[in-house]
């Protein structure tokens, strides 16, 4: 954003000097014009590079006025033999974004509009502004349709607008570049308080592991004072696994009730809702100690176990839906940064040199309150989903409203609504669990959600930070501090994840963390077979960890959680985030369950299972995946309603699906 504010002022400057030394009677370049001039490196950087150099005198050209305001420079087009500046209606020819295909300029059904004044052509203006626009407003936007250039006329004024951009831009990025990039505080802070709750479940990933035989000491001193023996070693051995596993099966059972909770009561009261279990949850735990009840802990886990498996696909829900388009991606990133946050915090915090010790275990569990109550006392002030008020509810009032809340700017509200009331029109008021399965463009987002999600899982990440301790133990005598690099190297690399989600994109991050994954854990298996030989491969083992967590936050590990919410529908995505989140919780389940039987009978060959999963989901990305970085929800789905054969409407710039 610096950056782009730097080039911004330094090409103003620039044309404004040109302006100055220009004589008299040369026509002066409009500040709109020098705007636009300036942004259009920014936003279409192809196109400034293949136009680089080559000069406009091939501009001017005969025939009809289809006007283009002066100094803004058509996108490596051919027309008629040359490039540049093209002022007339005549055949042209794309070259730079997809297949040659004719392209048309044309208006669009907006009232964006350029006048001629004293001083030229002027940009639109915003109602209640007074001394113009934004930089967004002064950009003309093209379309694609075959055909020649053309201009509509509007009394004395021409205007010049779009429904899609050349190539691979569509309208929201053009459109809405500038717009969708400027944050509300009141939208950040639903981000925020919506994010909590996956603090919460990070946290109760992270904590036990340190103190696990503090609290299986606990276990055996309340079972001797109620029988009068100690419990038998394999006995405490299984209470312990059930303490630990029974949350992944509460949270695989509470992701059965996302849909009825989202569709019924909303996103945001969903969340909030929810939330109630993970207080009652963490307070059986806190209070286990207090009765000298395991019980009571096993029970609050189990709870909180529900918690995870709802809150985790109810988070991704409300933040993709209440994001503008263009930062979706980064923001449903948040959700995994919380996460990992969560669990580094839980590992820190189950240290014996912090609070897992005989006396302050049961506080450390109850740390995860403090998010609990911060969001009961911040969400409830921040907006509903849009979406589910208009689409599913039929509140347009309430839907512009929270709306305006989250944007701040009407014009852009107003976009979106219409947007959301076209996306209507394709799709049926509810679906059962029976249409969900049967429905045939629900049928490719499934088998790519299914496969995507088994292979993050699947992938070695959860065994890996699951028995990373035991791991570094055979060679490292402070394995406890190794395990807080593996927490800290997650939570930095879900950062790289939410800077890069909408340069890179979905399909690009997801390529390259399954290609890493498959090569750490086929170097994994190299390591673990001659360790045992040479003891310094050790540190390298170590460095191979590290490798293949960050290879899975790049990518793998949060797009996992949020690409359903993209991929469906407004009634299909509660389903879909509820079948994601089963596949996401039941894999850790299988992980944790067969991953040490499976080392203990094929040793380190079980890394190439692993790396098997990877690939398979490197295989499917590549050729079934769509990129759905900068698209709304309507272009996402456009593709899979082919299947059906509804009628659509035509985007030429939507082409990235394989």
């Amino acid at each position: 954003m610096l950056f782009s504010s730097f080039y911004l002022t330094l090409n103003m400057s620039v044309m404004l000097l040109r302006n100055r030394q220009r004589s008299p009677g040369q026509n002066m370049t409009s500040l709109a014009e020098v705007r636009m001039s300036a942004l259009w490196p920014l936003w279409f950087p192809e196109s400034s590079k293949a136009t680089a150099g080559k000069t406009s005198n091939a501009g001017n050209r005969s025939g009809a006025a289809a006007y283009i305001p002066p100094a803004i420079p058509v996108p490596a087009w051919e027309a008629g033999g040359g490039t540049g500046q093209v002022t007339s209606s005549e055949s042209v020819t794309q070259k730079s974004y997809l297949e040659p295909e004719k392209a048309n300029i044309r208006c669009s059904a907006r009232t964006r509009r350029w006048t001629r004044s004293g001083r030229g052509w002027q940009p639109p203006s915003r109602p209640g502004d007074s001394g113009g626009n934004s930089a967004c407003n002064y950009f003309p936007h093209f379309s694609l349709s075959g055909g020649k250039l053309s201009q509509q006329h509007r009394g004395n004024e021409d205007g010049i607008n779009a429904r899609a951009l050349p190539g691979r831009h569509t309208p929201s990025q053009a459109d809405m570049a500038c717009q969708e990039s400027h944050l509300t505080a009141i939208l950040l802070i639903s981000i925020l308080a919506a994010v909590l709750g996956s603090l919460q479940v990070g946290y109760h990933t992270g904590n036990v592991n340190a103190p696990a035989k503090i609290i299986e000491a606990f276990f055996n001193e309340t079972w001797t004072d109620r029988h009068n023996q100690t419990i038998s070693e394999h006995s405490l051995t299984l209470l312990w696994s059930l303490s630990v596993s029974i949350k992944d099966f509460g949270a695989l059972l509470g992701s059965l009730g996302v849909k009825y909770l989202a569709d019924s009561f909303g996103r945001r009261n969903s969340i909030l809702i929810v939330n109630s279990l993970s207080v009652v949850g963490a307070c059986l735990m806190v209070i286990s100690k207090v009765i000298e009840s395991f019980e009571a802990l096993i029970l609050g886990r189990l709870l909180f176990g529900l918690f995870c498996g709802l809150v985790m696909s109810l988070n991704p829900l409300y933040i993709q839906e209440v994001s503008p388009t263009a930062l979706r991606g980064a923001f449903a990133t948040l959700n995994q940064v919380a996460y990992a946050s969560g669990i580094l915090l839980g590992m820190v915090a189950g240290l014996e040199t912090m609070m897992g010790t005989k006396d302050l275990w049961d506080m450390m569990l109850s740390l995860s309150l403090i998010p609990a109550l911060a969001q009961f006392l911040i969400l409830p002030f921040c907006p509903e989903s849009p979406r589910f008020l208009l689409l599913n509810q039929g509140e347009d009032s309430k839907a512009e409203a929270a709306l305006l809340k989250l944007r701040g700017n009407p014009e852009r509200v107003l976009a979106e609504l219409e947007e959301m009331k076209a996306e209507a029109a394709h799709i049926q008021h509810r679906v059962s669990v029976y249409d969900f399965i049967k429905k045939r463009s629900y049928r490719l987002p499934i088998i790519i959600v299914l496969i995507v999600t088994l292979s993050s899982q699947l992938s070695g990440f959860n065994a890996i930070v699951n028995y990373s301790t035991t791991m570094f133990q055979a060679q490292f005598h402070e394995a406890k501090y190794l395990t807080l690099g593996v927490g800290a190297v997650n939570v930095f690399f879900t950062l790289v994840a939410f800077f890069l989600m909408e340069k890179a994109g979905r399909r690009n991050l997801l390529l390259t963390g399954y290609m890493c994954i498959a090569l750490c854990n086929v170097l994994l298996t190299v390591v673990d077979s001659v360790v045992h030989l040479v003891p310094e491969m050790g540190t390298l083992q170590v460095l191979l960890v590290f490798c293949l967590i960050s290879a899975y936050e790049l990518g793998p590990g949060p797009i996992s959680w949020f690409i359903a919410a993209e991929l469906f529908d407004q009634p299909g995505r509660p389903l879909a985030m509820s079948f994601a989140s089963m596949l996401n919780w039941g894999g850790k389940f299988v992980l944790a369950l067969l991953f040490p039987p499976v080392l203990q009978m094929i040793g380190g060959y079980t890394y190439l299972i692993f790396m098997v999963v990877a690939l398979v989901g490197f295989t499917l990305t590549w050729f079934r995946l769509p990129e759905t970085k900068g698209r709304t929800f309507d272009e996402i789905m456009e593709k899979f309603r082919e299947a059906e054969s509804l009628p659509l409407q035509t985007k030429n710039g939507f082409n990235t699906f394989h």
